[in-house]
């Protein structure tokens, strides 16, 4: 299946070959296989490097979960943030990857945490935008106040580094 992309605001440097920009929602591609084109998106833009890779599992309401990878990029000389690639499958809800890339910035502290605070742009969807670090290998996923998001007995809105670069 092909990704069909739409532009936004916040346009980003994709570097896939043509357009070189592009943002938002990129589409909806199966579980099932690698696509060529999620694996590209994953590869970092030029003059950038991979900043780090967080996975988890976190509830759904009409899943049974939900898989998220955020995918962070950064310039190669002075670590400022470049662009992000947010991936998300609801289990059992067709197993569908849904796919949002944009830039992030990183600010300091938050009134929950002392560690820096991750966010997506805008492009990103809602309840997926904002994350506290804890330390350098776990991100809270942050509600729209910016609070830590409360999961259940079985999952949790954590996201564990499984990339190997660290977050400075």
């Amino acid at each position: 299946m092909g990704i069909h992309r739409t532009a936004t605001a916040l346009v980003i440097t994709v570097l896939l070959g043509s357009p070189e920009a592009s943002g938002g929602e990129v589409g909806k591609l199966t579980l099932a296989g690698t696509d060529p084109a999620i694996h590209r998106l994953r590869m970092p833009p030029k003059g950038s490097v991979l900043c780090g890779v967080f996975e988890g599992k976190v509830p759904c309401e009409d899943c049974n979960k939900t898989k998220v990878a955020l995918t962070l990029h950064w310039d190669a000389k002075d670590h400022f943030p470049t662009r992000y690639l947010l991936e998300r499958v609801g289990v059992g809800k067709g197993d569908e990857r849904h796919v949002s890339q944009g830039v992030w910035k990183r600010t300091l502290g938050s009134p929950y945490g002392k560690g820096p605070v991750i966010r997506l742009g805008p492009e990103a969807p809602e309840g997926f935008r904002d994350f506290l670090m804890v330390g350098e290998d776990i991100l809270l996923i942050l509600d729209g106040k910016g609070r830590p998001r409360v999961g259940d007995a079985t999952y949790s809105f954590t996201l564990s580094r499984t990339g190997p670069s660290k977050v400075k």
